[in-house]
């Protein structure tokens, strides 16, 4: 296991994935690649090769490689992904930025972070295993809470309103009066912070092994929107929406009880 915070170009560590013989990669590690694609269909595999070379060359000077073998504390790592009992991971964005990912896994005593940054780099930081979820939100760009209180709606709330026809009064001469409900008022709030300019957002994901070893992924992520009044959190249970605004604590708290 990793002791200290280390920075690895993406496809040196692919490559080091690949060399430790591990399964597939988890979904929030999966990114593009810059290479020359059109070669590669016609056979010409130079590119690729070159590319792997250099990723290789990356491992070796980080200590990270040597002799064909990578690192045992990068596999005892990288192995840590795949085996890991809890894993939390997000992927999220800053206005006219590129997607980002964050991943922290546990296996109960060690815990590892992976952040994917915009320059295409993965860096890899031991922490906490008693702190997953807050490492996990650590992670994404600081922004302040949203402004009010929390809003909680069903979700029929939201959808669009039909005016009645001839079939619902059996006339055509009924007068359409306009209809509201208790939810009206919240859900125009709602829509008033949906409205507000984006500046960023993003999902965040959990799974979590059972007794017999079986991985069980939340079943709906948080869905959170940075906004210029602040961060707001939206989640979703039994048909019901609730948006509030998202502190540290509160993204934090909700990342760990996800259902």
């Amino acid at each position: 296991m990793l002791r200290s915070r280390v920075a690895i170009p993406v496809v040196a560590l692919y490559q080091a994935w690949q060399v430790a013989g591990l399964p597939q990669l988890h979904r929030a590690l999966v990114t593009q690649v810059d290479f020359d694609s059109e070669a590669l269909e016609e056979g010409d595999l130079s590119g690729l090769e070159r590319l792997q070379r250099t990723a290789w060359a990356q491992l070796e000077q980080t200590g990270l490689a040597r002799g064909g073998e990578i690192h045992p504390d990068l596999a005892g790592a990288l192995r840590l992904v795949v085996d890991a009992g809890v894993e939390y991971w997000a992927f999220f964005s800053q206005k006219d930025g590129p997607q980002q990912a964050v991943l922290v896994v546990s296996n109960g005593q060690d815990a590892l972070r992976i952040v994917l940054t915009p320059d295409q780099l993965f860096v890899l930081e031991p922490v906490r295993a008693d702190e997953a979820p807050q490492s996990l939100v650590a992670a994404l760009p600081p922004t302040p809470a949203g402004k009010g209180a929390p809003i909680t709606v069903p979700e029929d709330a939201l959808r669009q309103k039909r005016q009645p026809s001839y079939e619902d009064t059996g006339s055509f001469m009924q007068q359409s009066r306009p209809t509201s409900s208790p939810n009206d008022q919240l859900v125009t709030q709602l829509k008033t912070i949906m409205s507000e300019p984006r500046t960023g957002g993003g999902q965040l994901y959990s799974a979590k092994r059972d007794h017999l070893g079986r991985k069980q992924r939340c079943a709906a992520p948080l869905t959170f929107l940075d906004t210029q009044s602040g961060r707001y959190v939206a989640t979703k249970s039994e048909g019901w929406l609730r948006v509030q605004p998202a502190d540290f604590g509160t993204l934090a708290r909700l990342t760990a009880t996800m259902p």
